[in-house]
């Protein structure tokens, strides 16, 4: 059996880790609610602008794969990179509805072009290395890299947003480690580019195959719908968190120092707040090969079906907590956790179950259908939000899951029933 420490030290597997610290070095992640608030939108705004950028992704999320696995992962993901610059830039400015559009719209493109692409990489190379039976261990130490890249850069972010002169500086001090991203993916290999020539295929044949390859897979269907549901709520759900810890912090009266406005007191909590969470998310990620080792024995989809069951529970837990800051942390923390610890494995089922040759391709359908039903989930969440309340929202959204935990629940024991009387 490979020694974990020598799959960490090799170069390659660096630069993975390095890439992923780097391109979450998002400084305004912690605010960005917050920041579009005061900027005077309101909920059912910024709803629509996760769907805007939803629908883009939608739009360009299959041909972005097709083209990646055509003329390469390594310059499409160069590509992604200049989008999403343009559109830290675009937020930089962003006053209004309008700018905000087009800011979403940017970034949107750079998450279509992005999404499936580095992961593909990931696995190309640890087939060339023959390394394919650690897909959950190297990908658990590449986001764990990731988050803590997220960890450091909450930590920034109260530094930038204190000293800036404008709150809107976040997005510009952005810019410089997606450019040094830009510049570390340059140094890939080329073999990473995973050129899938095929001269005599239409790009819409192309598609046509790879759809009917996972419409008639059943368990690449049903896992990546799975995942589609839960990282929609996801995304739905996880920024909402930032007002009510908003509220919770200034009527709880918490002051670090009489020195300190209330504003800032709140951007600083929240900044910890996120750095925390993705410290012990990143600790959950690198330690995801462990729990799929422990349930090596059972289906990973049945595994996976529980996470939106404790994900459901966990966003109702919320929606009682909201005047309580810690709590609210703790549970906000648990989200992050029980994501952190899913994705790993859900990349390596998706792995096992993937045609070499259509793995962009697939990782963008996956990211699509997820973007289909955040279109759907968020517009309604912010909906709810604005008009009845957020924590409304949550028990809502949070009853859904567990509805779609029972009914998978209850189709894993009929196909067991079937098989067992075949």
């Amino acid at each position: 059996m490979l020694n974990k420490s020598y799959i960490y030290s090799d170069k390659q597997i660096k630069k993975f880790s390095l890439y992923g610290f780097l391109k979450n070095l998002k400084f305004f992640e912690p605010y960005i609610v917050i920041f579009l608030l005061n900027q005077g939108l309101n909920l059912i705004e910024i709803g629509l602008l996760y769907t805007i950028k939803e629908i883009i992704i939608n739009i360009f999320e299959i041909p972005s794969g097709i083209i990646a696995d055509r003329f390469g992962n390594k310059n499409e993901l160069l590509l992604s990179f200049v989008f999403y610059i343009i559109s830290f830039f675009c937020f930089f400015f962003t006053n209004n509805f309008t700018i905000a559009i087009i800011a979403t719209s940017f970034f949107g493109l750079g998450e279509a072009f992005r999404s499936g692409t580095h992961k593909a990489m990931i696995y190309t190379y640890l087939e060339i290395k023959g390394w394919q039976n650690q897909n959950t261990l190297v990908y658990g130490k590449t986001r764990s890299s990731s988050l803590l890249g997220s960890a450091l850069s909450s930590i920034l972010f109260i530094v930038i947003i204190l000293l800036a002169p404008k709150n809107n500086y976040i997005f510009l001090a952005s810019i410089l480690p997606y450019i040094l991203d830009f510049i570390l993916i340059t140094t890939y290999p080329n073999t990473l580019n995973n050129i899938v020539k095929q001269p005599n295929r239409s790009i819409k044949y192309t598609i046509k195959d790879m759809l009917s390859h996972i419409f008639n897979t059943k368990e690449l269907r049903n896992s990546m719908l799975n995942n589609g549901l839960f990282e929609s709520v996801l995304a739905s759900t996880k920024d909402l968190i930032q007002p009510l810890l908003e509220t919770a912090i200034i009527t709880s009266g918490i002051m670090m120092t009489y020195h300190i406005s209330t504003d800032n007191t709140t951007k600083v909590i929240l900044g910890l707040t996120y750095s925390m969470i993705y410290i012990f998310s990143s600790y959950a990620s690198k330690n995801a090969y462990r729990i799929k080792n422990h349930y090596n024995n059972k289906p990973i989809s049945v595994l996976l079906n529980y996470f939106n069951l404790l994900f459901g529970l966990v966003l109702i837990l919320i929606a009682f907590m909201t005047k309580l800051p810690i709590a609210l942390v703790i549970l906000f923390l648990v989200i992050y956790i029980i994501n952190n610890t899913r994705k790993p494995i859900y990349i390596d089922l998706l792995g096992n179950l993937m045609d070499k040759n259509e793995r962009v391709s697939i990782l963008s359908v996956s990211s699509q259908l997820k973007s289909l039903l955040t279109m759907a989930f968020a517009p309604l969440t912010g909906f709810i939000a604005d008009k009845i309340g957020i924590n409304y929202a949550f028990v809502i959204v949070g009853c859904c899951l567990i509805f779609i935990w029972c009914i998978n629940k209850i189709t894993t024991k009929n196909n067991e029933s079937i098989t067992s009387g075949n």
